[in-house]
C-alpha cells in the first residue's frame, strides 16, 4: 500500500525565492526605464554632450541598481534618486 505522506514543503525557501524574484522583476523594471530614458536622451537630445550625459546615466543607474540589490534593503532609493535626476537632466537635453 502507499503511504498517505506527502513530502513536506520547505516553505522558508519558497518565500526566500518569491522574494528574489520580485527583486529581480524591479531591478528589471528599473534598468528598462534607464535604457528608455537613455534612449530617448540619445534621439532628442541637442549635441554631443547628450550622448555623453545618455552614457553617463546608464553608468550611474547600472552601479545604482547594483548598491540598491546588494544592500538587501528592499528599497529602491539610490536608483530612484539617480533615476529622477537623470530624467531632470533628459528634459533640460530635450529641450534645449
Amino acid at each position: 500500500m502507499a503511504d498517505d505522506t506527502a513530502p513536506q514543503v520547505d516553505m522558508q525557501s519558497h518565500v526566500q525565492t518569491y522574494h528574489a524574484v520580485l527583486k529581480g522583476a524591479a531591478a528589471l523594471m528599473l534598468s528598462t526605464i534607464f535604457v528608455l530614458v537613455a534612449l530617448t536622451m540619445f534621439a532628442f537630445g541637442s549635441g554631443t554632450s547628450a550622448t555623453v550625459y545618455g552614457f553617463l546615466g546608464l553608468i550611474f543607474g547600472t552601479v545604482g541598481l547594483v548598491v540598491d540589490s546588494r544592500t538587501g534593503s528592499g528599497r529602491w532609493t539610490v536608483s530612484l534618486i539617480i533615476l529622477a535626476l537623470f530624467v531632470a537632466v533628459t528634459l533640460m537635453k530635450v529641450a534645449a
